[in-house]
């Protein structure tokens, strides 16, 4: 049977491109049809040197993409197809292969969790000084004590990592919604649809803080 297509936009080098990708098409499939119509309107793309960018708009967030993630499900995570978009970046590299199978099967330590200080947004530019900690089996959790366990009474259960992606906000996003109270500013959204949260603080959590 012949694979339902649909299409992704996405940006290069001011050129928008309008790429067919199909429920089994990765990454590294799209990058390799990007090159393809890259090279048909002049441009060459050297291939191991680009990676693929998420752009999401509201708000404004950005996430590198593994080689080995298929479109199709970061692509039905998008609300309004047409406010997101891919961006290619030739030249960006990827030079400790984070994004690669290989990285992730062969370098990636069993996750141990942390307990960090961090500060801590559900909504644009509201900030809460709170412990977060990752328990190894992916639960993140908030509370004003430190080395607080999930089940006391104080502690705030944020997100499970099977179902979120760490993003990065733009500059200018942070500078003129986010206003995070550090230097350093990171998202966890949701990969499902937002329209799904019956409480819509649940579908993002901003932290901010001065190690990076």
């Amino acid at each position: 049977l012949t694979a339902v297509l649909q299409t992704v936009r996405v940006r290069c080098r001011g050129v928008s491109l309008s790429i067919p990708f199909s429920r089994d098409t990765t990454v590294e499939d799209l990058l390799l049809g990007c090159a393809a119509e890259m090279l048909r309107q002049g441009h060459h793309i050297d291939l191991k040197t680009s990676i693929l960018l998420e752009s999401y708009a509201n708000p404004s967030l950005e996430r590198r993409l593994r080689r080995y993630e298929p479109i199709s499900v970061v692509v039905e995570s998008w609300d309004q197809d047409s406010q997101n978009m891919l961006i290619l970046l030739p030249d960006a590299g990827d030079p400790e292969g984070e994004l690669t199978l290989d990285y992730v099967s062969t370098n990636t330590p069993e996750p141990q969790g942390f307990c960090l200080p961090l500060y801590h947004s559900q909504r644009p530019g509201k900030w809460s000084q709170v412990y977060v900690s990752l328990a190894h089996n992916g639960q993140i959790f908030a509370s004003k004590k430190p080395y607080a366990k999930r089940t006391d009474k104080d502690s705030v259960n944020l997100c499970h990592l099977t179902d979120y992606d760490l993003y990065f906000p733009t500059e200018a996003e942070s500078r003129k919604y986010l206003k995070p109270p550090k230097r350093y500013c990171y998202a966890i959204k949701s990969l499902q649809k937002k329209v799904i949260f019956m409480d819509a603080d649940n579908y993002m959590h901003l932290f901010s803080t001065d190690d990076p």
